[in-house]
């Protein structure tokens, strides 16, 4: 219920301590910023530069200065103005080079900070924008390169004759990792070109400045490059030092500085209200630059007259020259417009003032409150003659609008000026030097500050909220509270939709502030959530809490809350004098509440003696309204406690408030105490002497008749008593025990002693019998294998209730394996209570042997046994041995069986034999009984037999390869054992030949060679006799290339051949059968036929050309053609052409024929003769 009370109270001021208040700041005050100098004319030395930071606040503010090299701090008053000289080094000269020339400044509540760069007749400043307001695109806005005319500054150094000043820009970083992609309007300084992208990554606090390529006058304009980046960045606008117009004669061309900071592209509007500077009669000059393509722009002037300006693209710009009214600017698209002071060019043009140039505000981005300064250059006397502040409003900000607290409608120096056809008026203020401040809480307005003197100016923004102008954030931040007591919780958040923007700051009121402390958690350029918590400072006294917190859209929401302090008045103590041993004793006091709240006392606590009561007669909690009273009684009971009372009555209110009512009081009663004794760990086999105590602790004297409690313990010896004792008030006396343990064993047992009063007393004795007990540590390994690891973890523990600590006294054995090491590593170990020491002892075994190895250790407790540590194991390994075979010599076809013996076991081990496999050899030869054998696990010492058949197929020797698979290797390493099993077959006589000849493929009109060939296949000789060649074709020549009877007889031994050398040759259709009939041994005989039928080729006729004539024409007739193979034999060729008599005639009987050879030519003549439709070529 409690909890439930005070969330209803945090309800209810959620909606009752807010205000939301929708007006627009400024958006260039903030908490971080990061500002820069461009260069400023293009020498150094000539003039001294002053650069200089500005810094202001409507509040107490503390600030930071973070420049390169320096770091400092301050503070601000309300309404103070800091200024802060920068070094000239921190000037961005080199075009084109990232360098680390950025200042940062951070505040805890937002200031106004400006910049102000100026040499003689040279300077301009501009407003920062905090980091918070930066965005990711701009475009720049400048103007073109200038450079003086020579023979009009005779004066001048030749260098200052003849640089041209240049257009520029400056990109600066508040982040790491910012990636910026530029496209420069004009070529760069370091040779970048037109038109091109280019791509830069800054780092936090560099900068990174852009100069056109130094053009003469009239070139090298930047308006227009399109500046991106991934992450926001700050951008700098202007020129080294321009001339405006360019073209003015001597002495009208006067050149000033130029710089702007330009506001992001988020923020552009498409209304502007624009008004003249008026330090001449023809007025400025504007440029207005598009943001999209196909932009129009409606120029409306006070006159009537409209213009429409329309620019293509985007980053293009339309300048307008002269304009001395105010213009009323609209656009289809977002645009942005720059306002430069400009001089006439004319006789009588006043030297009181140079170019500058400003961005205005559109009308989308009016505020309602501007904090500003004017800035100026210290070194230079009457720098300028007037500082003026131009404010365009709404006709419904003017009841309100003031400067520094006074309405402009009370200023007899000001006029205002309607502007026709608009809800717009605007004014022209001249301003004294200092910090300013314009505000209007009923309609919003926009701020150009310039100021002008000798051949000197600047010009710079003032009022932007700078925030989306088609998607504004109007809702103000939301604050949750929970309030506990006058403890504020708070949470604040501004994220309600996608136009917020995030918090920008949240503010302590201080004079609406007090009796509080607070605490706000950092809110960060990209913040959407803050936390602040207030707690009261004086709990009695009343306080109040007020906090601002503002959005980046200048929103703010205001917190109150209204502390009420807790009063309670209550006696200080109560005193019980003199209270009897076993009485009761009541006194009462009053609480009231003297405060203008309900308080709820929730409880009274007893703190420091159990005697005490209370009774309120109310139920608690109860709520006390204000001056209400309440009685309370408190009662003191001894209950035949003598002690003193000393005491608390803790009262608990609400809140965690609470009071105390301090008690105290006497008891009258006789009373002793007994103290007894703890031994502690005592050692068996040791003594230890301890004491046992009697007190008086009452104010009579007692005698103290008897001690007893000891019966029963062997262990403990109380020293002799003489009975009784007599104690005066206070006295004390003491007597020995002695404590010799004999068993682990924590003794706690009670004595008492008794008194002639009835009274009595106990106490403790205590004492433990304490020592180590190590357990001995017997490790069997067993039986291991030869080259296996192996390990088995022991603890050694001490199960005593003593600590120890062991040395060892002998080691010796033959199983090492690192446990000797590990045993020795023992020596000197303490062993806490129950605490285990594992043992990772191994086994190694590299012979078939028993091992063992034995330590022995000794605890610091003499009476402790010896320790034994021991380890033992056995060695195994199997071992195998095998046998080669080989079988009786036998005939082809007869077949030998026998029991083979393969292999035979040894070892202290069981042998598996995974496999035995048939790995090579004649394998049809031999025939295994139990084969496959595979698996086998086999004692030692036994012997393997294969039942074997050897059948043999063939003569000659047969052999059989067999692989033993086992584990007969160390660490179960597989062994392969290679088996022979092998025997010799005589053969049985056989006789078995073959004939044969190649006479495939015969072609007509070649040459064969080729050969007869008789193979032996049996196992006898073959002895040949005779070889004749028979022909049913006499026309066909086939005969030996040798003279064969020479050779005869000949043999041909077994697994031999004979061949004998063919020649052949036929010609087309020459067919027929030849036999070829061999006699042997004696009355064999063996005919080989064969069939000839030789291969025609034609001739291929691959051209006849020219036979598309004329009637009437000569035809030429050109025959080409080949022989597709060669041919060892004479030709008449004989071509016959098939043609129609009636339409050829032939005029030639021969003509000459020509046959290509490979390294000759053959020319032949041939005769031609016509027969009927054929024209004959016959050749000779």
């Amino acid at each position: 219920m409690k909890y439930t009370f005070f969330l209803t109270i945090a309800v209810l001021l959620l909606f009752c301590g807010q205000n939301a208040y929708t007006n627009t700041y400024s958006s260039y005050s903030g908490r971080n910023f990061y500002v820069s100098f461009m260069q400023n004319e293009i020498h150094l030395n000539k003039d001294p530069l002053v650069l200089r930071v500005f810094l202001t606040s409507l509040y107490p503010a503390n600030y930071q200065v973070i420049m390169p090299g320096e770091t400092f701090t301050g503070s601000l008053r309300a309404n103070e103005i800091k200024e802060i000289e920068v070094p000239v080094t921190l000037e961005a000269r080199n075009s084109e080079v990232p360098e680390n020339l950025a200042i940062q400044i951070k505040s805890d509540i937002p200031i106004t900070v400006y910049c102000f760069s100026s040499k003689l007749t040279t300077s301009d400043s501009y407003s920062a924008i905090p980091v918070s307001r930066w965005g990711k695109k701009y475009i720049v806005a400048s103007y073109p390169n200038d450079q003086y005319i020579a023979a009009e500054r005779e004066n001048l150094d030749s260098l200052t004759k003849f640089v041209p000043r240049s257009s520029q820009f400056l990109i600066i970083a508040a982040y790491d990792g910012t990636v910026i992609n530029f496209t420069p309007k004009a070529n760069t300084r370091a040779g970048k070109l037109a038109n091109q992208n280019y791509q830069v990554i800054l780092n936090q606090g560099d900068v990174y400045l852009v100069q056109s390529y130094p053009f003469p006058k009239g070139f090298g304009d930047l308006t227009g490059t399109i500046v991106t980046g991934n992450k926001p960045f700050g951008l700098l606008s202007g020129h080294v030092r321009t001339a405006i117009p360019q073209n003015a004669p001597y002495p009208f061309d006067s050149k000033d500085h130029l710089v702007e900071m330009l506001p992001p592209t988020y923020s552009w509007g498409k209304n502007y209200i624009s008004t003249p500077f008026g330090v001449n009669s023809k007025g400025d000059l504007f440029r207005v630059v598009a943001l999209e393509a196909e932009t129009i722009v409606e120029m409306k002037k006070l006159d009537g007259s409209i213009s429409y300006l329309p620019i293509n693209s985007a980053g293009g710009y339309y300048e307008v020259r002269n304009l001395n009214t105010p213009v009323i600017w609209s656009s289809n698209k977002p645009i942005q417009i720059v306002q430069y002071m400009q001089h006439t060019g004319e006789f009588g043009d006043s030297k009181e003032y140079d170019p500058s140039m400003v961005v205005l505000p559109p009308t989308e981005q009016f505020v309602n409150e501007i904090l500003f300064l004017t800035p100026r250059n210290y070194r230079v006397e009457d720098q300028f003659k007037e500082h003026r502040v131009a404010v365009v409003f709404e006709n419904s900000a003017l009841a309100t609008l003031a400067l520094d607290g006074q309405k402009i409608t009370d200023m007899w120096d000001v006029s205002v000026e309607t502007i026709p056809n608009t809800n717009y008026s605007w004014t022209s203020i001249r301003l004294k030097e200092g910090r300013h401040k314009l505000s209007s809480t009923s309609g919003k307005f926009s701020g150009i500050l310039y100021a002008y003197g000798f051949h000197d100016s600047y010009a710079m923004s003032l009022g932007n909220s700078l925030i989306d102008p088609t998607n504004p954030d109007t809702i103000p931040p939301t604050i949750q509270v929970s309030d506990i007591c006058g403890v504020i919780q708070g949470f604040v958040t501004d994220l309600h939709n996608a136009a917020d923007l995030g918090l920008d700051y949240a503010y302590v009121v201080p004079e609406l502030t007090n009796n509080y402390s607070w605490n706000i958690s950092e809110i960060s350029d990209t913040a959407f959530f803050a936390n602040f918590t207030a707690s009261p400072i004086d709990l009695y006294r009343d306080g109040r809490f007020t906090i601002d917190v503002f959005d980046k859209a200048s929103n703010r929401t205001r917190y109150s809350f209204n502390y009420i302090g807790t009063k309670i008045d209550n006696v200080e103590s109560l005193s019980f004098p003199n209270t009897a041993l076993n009485s009761k004793d009541c006194r009462s006091f009053e609480i009231t509440n003297n405060s203008n709240k309900i308080i709820e006392l929730q409880s009274i606590d007893i703190v420091g003696d159990g005697r005490i009561s209370f009774n309120t007669g109310k139920t608690l909690p109860y709520q006390l309204s204000p001056k209400e009273k309440i009685n309370v009684q408190v009662c003191f009971a001894p209950n035949g406690d003598s002690t003193s009372l000393s005491a608390d009555l803790r009262l608990n209110f609400d809140c965690d408030y609470t009071k105390i009512v301090k008690l105290n009081g006497r008891v009258f009663a006789p009373q002793f105490e007994l103290t007894g004794y703890d031994f502690g760990k005592i050692r068996l086999g040791n003594e230890a002497l301890g004491f046992i105590k009697l007190v008086n602790t009452g104010n009579t004297n007692i005698l103290i008749e008897n001690i007893s409690g000891f019966n029963g313990f062997t262990d403990f010896q109380l020293e002799s008593i003489q009975y009784p004792i007599s104690l005066l008030p206070g006295e004390e006396r003491q007597y020995w025990v002695v404590f010799s343990p004999s068993q682990r064993y924590f003794y706690d047992f009670e004595i008492t002693a008794t008194n002639s009063f009835g009274l009595s007393a106990t106490a403790q004795i205590k004492g433990e019998g304490i020592a180590p007990d190590i357990n001995n540590v017997i490790v069997d390994f067993g039986r291991k294998r030869v080259g296996t690891k192996n390990s088995i973890s022991a603890m050694l523990k001490n199960s005593g209730n003593d600590a120890t600590t062991i040395s060892m006294q002998t080691l010796d054995g033959n199983l090492d394996d690192g446990n000797f090491d590990l045993i020795r590593n023992l020596d000197g170990i303490p062993l806490g209570i129950n605490q285990e020491k594992l043992l990772d002892f191994s086994f190694e075994p590299t012979e078939t042997i028993n091992y063992n190895t034995a330590a022995q250790f000794q605890c610091d407790w003499e009476l402790h046994p010896p320790i034994n540590i021991e380890i033992t194991g056995v060695g195994t390994l199997p071992e195998i041995s095998s046998f080669d075979n080989r079988f009786d010599t036998t005939f082809v076809s007869h077949d030998l069986d026998s029991a083979l013996l393969i292999f035979e076991t040894s070892g202290n081990e069981d042998l598996t034999v995974f496999d035995v496999n048939i790995i090579g050899g004649d394998i049809n030869s031999f025939e295994i009984e139990n084969y496959p054998y595979s698996n086998q696990k086999i004692q030692p010492n036994e012997k393997v037999y294969f039942q074997t058949k050897f059948k043999p197929r063939r003569a000659g020797e047969h052999i059989l390869f067999l692989e033993i698979i086992s584990d007969a290797l160390p660490n179960y390493g597989i062994k392969r054992d290679t088996v022979t099993i092998s025997g010799y077959a005589l053969p049985i006589d056989t006789l078995d030949y073959s004939m044969s000849i190649d006479f495939n493929n015969l072609e007509a009109c070649r040459f064969y060679s080729g050969n007869l060939v008789i193979r032996n296949l049996g196992n006898v000789n073959i002895n040949v006799q005779s070889i004749t060649i028979n022909k049913n074709n006499n026309d066909l020549f086939v005969n030996f290339a040798t003279d064969v009877s020479s050779l005869l007889p000949f043999t041909i031994l077994p697994d031999s051949l004979l061949a004998i050398p063919i020649v052949s040759y036929a010609e087309r259709n020459q067919n027929g059968k030849v036999e070829f009939e061999m006699l042997f041994n004696d009355s064999l005989s063996q005919i080989l036929e064969v069939e000839i039928s030789p291969i025609v080729y034609q001739i291929e006729l691959v051209e006849a050309n020219n036979l598309q004539v004329v009637p009437g024409d000569t035809v030429k007739l050109h025959i080409h053609g080949r022989f597709p193979k060669g041919i060892d034999a004479k030709i008449a060729p004989n071509i016959s052409l098939f043609v129609n008599r009636f339409l050829l005639d032939l005029l030639s009987n021969s003509t000459e024929f020509v046959l290509k050879g490979a390294n000759t030519d053959l020319h032949l003549i041939s005769q031609i003769n016509k027969i009927n439709d054929r024209i004959n070529l016959i050749l000779s």
